[in-house]
């Protein structure tokens, strides 16, 4: 009654049907226990009426008890124990929705609440395109985005990265926990283990239960509980809960991490220089939506003129072939002239104050962000060797979790260099320069490699040996799909090989994988705060490095480039290195410019991981 009156307000506009509707919606709330399932949304509704009344109010006194009233009334639905994670998540969307209007401290708690609940948003079991697409539908990008900027204008920069990383690794993580990532817990717990499995699996078919004796909340509240006793043993108290700055902040104890937080507004950067130092806010305020846009328009706009792949089908049926080609390498050059004035060079700037004029660097973008050549902006004489990263996360378990090698490790180098495979608008072009290339790699590597070639490379081949070598090279064609980003893939002999089923591998020996491929690094579209490509999906598979392409690259580069990168890794020792990856691939795109290359040729490379 409460909710109908409210909404007749809101059509004729008159105080009486408001002041029913806060009557009838606060007997509602008196009405209901204090862990009743709906008690959250019922708090919820009356915090939007007292702000409503709050809008129409003009004494001063009236003003502040209503924005009072709202402001508990939010806290207590997103506080609710045994409230929904989507009621949570709705009420925390509401409050921090009119941040300008409530105490700071209470906003940020409410930013601090949604994340904390953001696991349980995306239900453990459910598959991980499910989850995909509840991330896309929750909103979660614009919300990291806006706790992201909210923080860093409260000078909480620590929690600004806490926020980010949160919002970049939830698919990620998702995705370990469905794998039984959570070694630890198996290990030191297994009963609660199984436990948390069991009762997570039961919910995840809970839309099955409305005639079950095992109620929905039921199972909420038992799992919430037993989250709680985990939380009670040692190595655990922050088990489900975002990582404290000080942990996340050792992603940068081989060279600084640069993230870039995306607002329509205006852009701002955050620089983890060294582990445990506190990080660096740089404010773009020139760096706007329009500008974003209009240098993704030329970068897709070059790429159609040179016929290389584009992000989606439309662009690349729409390719202008008959351009001038430098007219195409010119709106590149705009590109990369515009990242290094307005985005990079000021963070470069940022490092030289702190001493840091070279070596490794890790780039961490979200949003558009991971469609731009950050990397190619710098001049050819910078010292810094660049790196992307989908989240913190996955470079410290990189650095943490992995033993070096001990002299056994083996080289897998697959090669398509003709597919039967069939897109649905086109053929794809023969490779011919595949069997080159593997040769070089197999060559360097020696008796610790093999071959997978031509008919022989199918999925189950291929998986098998992604599964047992600690080092792989992949010489194909691959495709990103910017709608369903799990059924991008590497396109095999006969069949295509998507990211969802590479996720779903158990990889013990995984070191690096070298992607000689196209589009394997694209990000994606929708979700742009997740790193959902295939580089990125080899390092959530337990790679700990990986080199792909952001778009197609010259068949005639592959080979050169492969042999500078695993002489580098090999080095004088003859032992690989996975650390050495970057500098190998940094080795090979400056000889490439140095030599006159075109910029679309050097361009695409990329370095993710250690």
């Amino acid at each position: 009654l409460g909710i109908v009156y409210g909404d007749l307000y809101r059509r004729v506009n008159d105080l009486d049907n408001l002041e029913a509707s806060i009557k009838y919606k606060t007997l509602a709330v008196n009405a209901t226990p204090e862990r009743h399932p709906e008690i959250a949304m019922r708090l919820q509704s009356l915090a939007v009426s007292y702000m409503d009344k709050y809008k129409r109010s003009m004494d001063i006194k009236d003003l502040e008890i209503h924005l009072e009233s709202a402001n508990q009334l939010y806290k207590s639905a997103i506080q609710s124990p045994t409230a929904s994670p989507q009621d949570v998540w709705s009420a925390s969307i509401a409050f921090t929705n009119q941040e300008h209007i409530f105490p700071p401290q209470d906003i940020l708690e409410a930013y601090t609440a949604a994340f904390n609940i953001l696991p349980s948003l995306i239900w453990l079991g459910s598959s991980l395109g499910n989850r995909h697409n509840m991330l896309i539908r929750s909103n979660v990008s614009t919300f990291v985005s806006k706790a992201v900027k909210f923080s860093l204008h409260e000078l909480n920069l620590s929690l600004a990265v806490k926020f980010l990383e949160q919002g970049l690794s939830t698919t990620h993580k998702q995705n370990l926990q469905l794998k039984d990532d959570h070694a630890m817990l198996q290990a030191h717990l297994p009963i609660l283990s199984q436990k948390l499995h069991n009762i997570s699996a039961q919910l995840q078919g809970s839309s099955h239960l409305s005639n079950s004796s095992v109620s929905y909340h039921a199972l909420a509240n038992e799992r919430q509980q037993l989250i709680i006793d985990i939380r009670k043993n040692p190595k655990f108290e922050d088990f489900l809960l975002p990582p404290e700055y000080a942990k996340l902040s050792l992603a940068a104890k081989n060279g600084p991490v640069i993230l870039l937080n995306y607002n329509p507004e205006q852009t701002d950067i955050i620089l983890i220089i060294k582990p445990k130092f506190p990080p660096s806010h740089l404010s773009l305020l020139h760096v706007k939506s329009s500008n974003i846009q209009e240098n993704q328009q030329i970068l897709k706009s070059a790429l159609a003129m040179l016929k290389i792949h584009a992000r989606n089908k439309e662009d690349r049926k729409n390719s202008k072939i008959d351009t001038d080609p430098k007219v195409a390498w010119n709106l590149l050059k705009t590109v990369t002239d515009w990242l290094w004035a307005c985005i990079v060079k000021p963070i470069f700037d940022v490092l030289a104050e702190h001493e840091v004029c070279g070596g490794r660097l890790w780039w961490c973008p979200s949003g558009p962000f991971t469609y731009l050549p950050l990397h190619a902006a710098a001049p050819t004489k910078s010292r810094f060797i660049q790196s992307y990263i989908p989240t913190l996360d996955t470079l410290i378990q990189a650095y943490s979790e992995k033993t070096p090698d001990v002299g056994n490790s083996i080289l897998t180098a697959i090669g398509v260099s003709k597919t039967l495979y069939m897109p649905p608008d086109g053929i794809w072009a023969d490779i011919p320069s595949v069997e080159e290339e593997l040769g070089k790699v197999t060559g360097l590597f020696g008796g610790k490699s093999y071959k997978l070639q031509g008919p022989e490379v199918s999925a189950n081949r291929v998986v098998e040996a992604i599964q047992s070598s600690s080092w792989l090279h992949l010489a194909c064609h691959g495709e990103q799909d910017p709608v369903d980003p799990l059924q991008s893939g590497l396109i095999l002999y006969e069949e295509k090989l998507n990211l969802g089923q590479i996720l779903d591998i158990n990889l013990p020996k995984a070191k690096f994988v070298y992607l000689s491929a196209c589009e394997t690094a694209m990000g994606d579209g929708q979700l742009a705060n997740e790193a959902m490509h295939l580089a990125g999906g080899f390092l959530s598979a337990g790679f700990l490095g990986a080199i792909g392409t952001l778009w197609s690259m010259g068949d005639s580069d592959g080979p050169e480039v492969a042999e500078i990168v695993y002489k580098t890794i090999l080095g004088e020792s003859n032992t690989p290195d996975v650390n050495m990856a970057a500098e190998g691939l940094h080795v090979a795109v400056q000889k490439l410019r140095k030599a006159g290359v075109p910029r679309y040729r050097w361009m695409p490379f990329v370095h993710f991981g250690v």
